[in-house]
């Protein structure tokens, strides 16, 4: 009964580690877009910034 449960705990650990690397791939994947999406939303506004910069001139330009 001992080498039974040795090759019981065997599989039950070979599980863990596939449940933990598949665990840890789907958190990478995470990580990945949301540091993507941050990116985008960096870009954005920057041209937001931009636009409103370019409105502030235009508007302080026009002042008589």
């Amino acid at each position: 009964t001992n080498k039974n449960e040795i090759v019981k705990l065997n599989k039950m650990l070979e599980e863990t580690n596939k449940k933990i690397k598949k665990r840890d791939m789907e958190m990478y994947i995470l990580l990945e877009e949301n540091k993507k999406q941050k990116e985008k939303a960096a870009k954005k506004m920057t041209k937001v910034n931009a636009l409103l910069n370019n409105l502030h001139k235009e508007y302080t330009d026009n002042i008589p």
